[in-house]
C-alpha cells in the first residue's frame, strides 16, 4: 500500500487543486502563508502568480528552504509554460536550491532539465476536448469545406499584444493583408484594440458570448476562451494561430489557439518557438507541408521566423484558397481524429505524470 503524501498549502489553491485525483495525497490548507511554512520536514505547493500578488513569500520560502534539507517546494502554474517560474527561480534567487532536489516544478508545457524535478501535464487539449465543442466540430466541420468562397482569407485570433503578435501584426498590415481577415487584438498594452467584425462577435467581443448550434447552445462561463465559434471557420480558409511563447523560450507550448482548429478540423499555420512543428508531427498530427511553406518554423533567429511566417501567410492568401482548401480537407480529417483519439490518452498519462512525480518528491 502506498504512504500518504502530505502537502502543505495556501487556500487558493482549494478550488483547482489538479491533485485531487491521487489518492495518496492529502492536502492542508491554510488562510495565510506563514502558517504553510511555519514547520520542517513538509512539501508545500506554491502559486507561482502569488509571488506578484501577496509581498514577503520569497522570504519565507528561503527561511524555509534553507533550515531544513528536507524541507520541499513545488513551483506550481500548471495552466503555463516553464517561463515565468523559471523568471521566479531567478529574480528571486531560488537557483541555489535547484541542485539540492528542494525544489520542484509542475507545468503544462514541455520542458527539460538535469536537476530540477518537474511534470508537464497537458492541460488545454482536455480542456477543449468537452461536449459542446465535439458536436460543434462534428456539426460544422463539412461546413467549412462546402462554403468555397469565403469574406475572409483568414482567421487570427489574439488577446494580449505580446512582442511576436506586435511583430507579426506590422509585417500583414504591410503586406495589406489584416483588412481581409478576422483579425483581433483585445487586450493590448501598446497596440490599439482590434475587435472582429460586428457579424462574428466572439468571446473576445463579448465575455457573455454563447454559440447557438441546431436546437442547442454553448456557454463556456469557467473558461470562454476555449468555446469553439463555427462560422469563424465557416468564413475562412484558414487560421494563423500566435501561440503564447515564440521568443522567450525554446520549449513548444501547445494551448487551446492550436487545439482549437486541430477540433474543429480547420487548416492553420502556427508563429512559436523554433521546431514547434517537429513536435506537433512528434506527437501524431500533420502539418501542411506541400500545401503550405512551412520553412519558417526551424529558423533559429526570432525577427527571421517571424519575417518567414508572415511570407508564407502572404504566398498563401495569395494562392488558389479554393484549390488549398479541398487539398488541405483530409490532413484536417486525419488531425481531428487524432486528436479525439489522444485526449482519451492525455487524461491517463495526465495522471501516470503527476502520480510519478509526487511520489518522486515524497520519496
Amino acid at each position: 500500500m502506498e504512504n500518504t503524501i502530505k502537502i502543505h498549502t495556501f487556500e487558493n489553491y482549494k478550488h483547482e487543486n489538479l491533485f485531487n485525483i491521487l489518492h495518496f495525497v492529502e492536502f492542508t490548507y491554510y488562510d495565510n502563508y506563514t502558517s504553510v511554512f511555519e514547520e520542517d520536514n513538509r512539501i508545500c505547493l506554491v502559486n507561482v502568480d502569488d509571488f506578484y500578488k501577496m509581498q514577503g513569500i520569497d522570504t519565507l520560502i528561503h527561511s524555509f528552504l534553507e533550515r531544513n534539507y528536507n524541507n520541499k517546494i513545488i513551483f506550481s502554474r500548471y495552466r503555463e509554460s516553464s517561463v515565468k517560474v523559471l523568471k521566479v527561480f531567478k529574480d528571486y534567487k531560488f537557483e541555489k536550491f535547484v541542485d539540492g532536489g528542494q525544489i520542484s516544478m509542475l507545468i503544462s508545457a514541455e520542458f527539460e532539465h538535469p536537476t530540477i524535478n518537474f511534470c508537464n501535464l497537458d492541460f488545454f487539449s482536455n480542456a477543449i476536448y468537452f461536449d459542446d465543442n465535439i458536436k460543434i466540430s462534428l456539426r460544422y466541420f463539412n461546413k467549412i469545406f462546402e462554403k468555397e468562397y469565403k469574406p475572409y482569407k483568414f482567421l487570427c485570433l489574439n488577446g494580449k499584444d505580446r512582442q511576436h503578435r506586435i511583430d507579426l501584426y506590422n509585417l500583414l498590415n504591410e503586406k495589406n493583408l489584416i483588412e481581409n481577415s478576422l483579425f483581433s487584438m483585445t487586450r493590448p498594452s501598446i497596440l490599439p484594440t482590434i475587435n472582429l467584425p460586428e457579424n462574428y462577435q466572439d468571446y473576445f467581443n463579448d465575455n457573455n458570448f454563447s454559440v447557438k448550434y441546431g436546437s442547442g447552445t454553448a456557454d463556456r462561463i469557467d473558461w470562454i476562451d476555449g468555446l469553439l465559434n463555427h462560422n469563424l471557420y465557416i468564413d475562412s480558409y484558414f487560421s494563423v494561430i500566435t501561440e503564447t511563447h515564440c521568443y522567450e523560450t525554446n520549449y513548444p507550448f501547445l494551448t487551446e489557439k492550436i487545439y482549437k482548429p486541430l477540433l474543429m478540423g480547420h487548416p492553420f499555420l502556427v508563429l512559436s518557438t523554433p521546431n514547434f512543428y517537429k513536435h506537433l508531427k512528434n506527437i501524431g498530427y500533420k502539418t501542411f507541408d506541400g500545401l503550405i511553406d512551412e520553412s519558417f518554423d526551424t529558423i533559429a533567429d526570432n525577427k527571421k521566423r517571424v519575417e518567414a511566417f508572415a511570407q508564407s501567410v502572404e504566398n498563401l492568401c495569395n494562392s488558389d484558397l479554393v484549390e488549398f482548401l479541398k487539398k488541405a480537407k483530409p490532413i484536417c480529417e486525419y488531425n481531428r481524429e487524432v486528436f479525439m483519439t489522444n485526449t482519451a490518452k492525455i487524461h491517463l498519462q495526465n495522471h501516470a505524470s503527476l502520480s510519478d512525480f509526487i511520489i518522486k518528491i515524497g520519496g
